[in-house]
């Protein structure tokens, strides 16, 4: 006989679920995360991420296209409609959650290249921002991002949401700024800071190398003097007045399909 769905909110897969979505000290500590949506878990089961637990809305069936995943998937835990709707962050449009084992994000997740661009999102203080950096790097082609000195957590439901899935499909590693330049001297990659500075070139009339990395900053502040202080070369999107800058996803956008297209170019 199978299971009455849960309905309560004092369910302990309910508290877990929530104590997951809203800390980041949690999703640390136990080293996992919560996925809600079929095209997120999709990517991230795809990616080699591991799943703990499945739930799904009373009264659904996991697509079709999950059935090549169904080795990879515990048996789903099903709630009411009314807990689900309650739990859910994007009322009424999911049908799943999952509960995922979280990656290291070292910097040995990032392999040497010879040519491509990374991305480097330095001191980023919103998940959604991240997120989106994300995403448009996935969908850029970007055979890696560096996170330095995030002021964010990777596995925050915003920056996951944001990022359409992209957070699991491409390599990322999680480091501070010391890290980053060691590893960019390493693998001789020439760094294009993006920034507002009276040496800054525009990003239309600059030559960009096989291999390089775009580096943008904080929301507010930009890029820290140490990344104007090291070996860079500074480059800017012009304004318009009354308008200075762009928001740093945005902004990202802009550059790495500029700079992608010009190396194919080359």
């Amino acid at each position: 006989m199978a299971m009455a769905p849960i309905s309560s909110v004092h369910n302990p897969w309910v508290k877990h679920i929530q104590k997951l979505l809203q800390k980041s000290r949690a999703r640390r500590q136990e080293n996992a995360f919560v996925v809600e949506g079929e095209r997120e878990l999709e990517r991230a089961l795809v990616n080699g991420y591991k799943p703990q637990s499945l739930f799904v809305r009373e009264g659904v069936d996991l697509p079709v296209h999950f059935n090549n995943l169904q080795e990879q998937l515990p048996s789903p835990i099903v709630f009411t409609n009314k807990l689900f709707e309650k739990i859910s962050l994007r009322s009424g449009a999911s049908k799943v959650f999952g509960i995922l084992n979280s990656k290291p994000h070292t910097l040995d997740t990032l392999g040497a290249l010879k040519s491509g661009v990374y991305l480097i999102a330095v001191g980023v203080e919103k998940p959604g921002n991240l997120g989106a950096l994300l995403r448009t790097a996935a969908g850029a082609g970007l055979q890696g991002v560096l996170v330095v000195d995030s002021q964010t957590d990777l596995y925050n439901p915003q920056c996951i949401r944001n990022s359409m899935g992209g957070v699991f499909s491409i390599p990322i590693a999680l480091t501070d700024t010391t890290g980053a330049l060691a590893f960019l001297q390493e693998q001789q990659c020439p760094v294009f800071s993006a920034a507002l500075h009276p040496k800054a070139k525009n990003y239309q009339t600059t030559a960009y190398p096989k291999l390089c990395a775009l580096a943008v900053g904080n929301e507010a502040a930009g890029l820290p003097e140490q990344w104007y202080e090291q070996p860079s070369t500074l480059i800017e999107i012009p304004m318009q007045p009354p308008i200075d800058s762009l928001n740093v996803s945005v902004a990202a956008s802009v550059l790495l399909y500029h700079i992608s297209m010009k190396q194919k170019e080359n």
